[in-house]
């Protein structure tokens, strides 16, 4: 009844904040979350989606939900991604847990990479559902997986999209499809501090090392509070 809950309330957002959040659902979520970064995936995407776009195929996708993503030029992408973005902030304070709840996250990193954080952007995607995180792991040689369990508290600030944009790349055609299943929650650094409780290592069935971390969501405003 959790996700249920929270797709009550996302149904009350206005058109804006679940046009940013579906825009974020699709690649071009990777994007926004590579603004800070200099990362040349933004590059790569910019190419990829100004070429979509222009297909006939993707002209209802292109005048609804990317209507105000600009491919003039890879600097007015980043601009108009960083409007997204911040939408897509304001909104994580928008939606309310009913109850306590627990999510999951991985992360796969290369040997050679350092671990910083429990997400490198400001946006951290989640999910209720921990057979669906077990979809991100990477199960190669030289990479490292991370599973982080995340305990939030009632009333804690979150934001939903219950639609993704899938890509058929063999038809270079772009569609809008209700993904429920994944019951992804995205919260923000911005209302939380990460406290660890527990870290500790185990295997995978395919032999690759997995750690898995516990940690506290807590919830900023309550920090504040407790220093007065």
């Amino acid at each position: 009844m959790l996700y249920e809950n929270l797709i009550e309330q996302y149904n009350n957002l206005t058109d804006t904040e679940k046009n940013a959040l579906l825009i974020y659902k699709s690649r071009l979520g990777r994007a926004i979350n590579s603004l800070d970064n200099n990362s040349g995936e933004i590059k790569d995407i910019y190419e990829q989606y100004k070429k979509l776009i222009a297909n006939p195929k993707n002209m209802f996708i292109a005048y609804t939900v990317f209507k105000d993503i600009s491919f003039d030029s890879l600097d007015s992408f980043k601009e108009s991604l960083k409007v997204v973005d911040k939408i897509v902030r304001n909104t994580t304070n928008k939606l309310t847990l009913k109850e306590d709840a627990t999510i999951y996250r991985i992360v796969s990193i290369k040997d050679n990479e350092k671990l910083n954080s429990i997400a490198k952007s400001n946006l951290i995607s989640t999910s209720l559902n921990i057979n669906e995180c077990s979809k991100f792991i990477i199960s190669k040689d030289k990479y490292k997986t991370y599973l982080y369990q995340i305990n939030l508290e009632k009333d804690s600030k979150v934001a939903i999209c219950p639609y993704s944009i899938l890509l058929n790349e063999k038809e270079e055609q772009l569609t809008i499809t209700s993904r429920m299943d994944q019951e992804e929650l995205i919260l923000s650094k911005d209302n939380y501090n990460f406290k660890e409780v527990l870290s500790t290592n185990t295997k995978l069935e395919s032999n690759n090392d997995i750690n898995i971390i516990i940690v506290d969501a807590i919830k900023k405003e309550y920090n504040k509070s407790r220093k007065i």
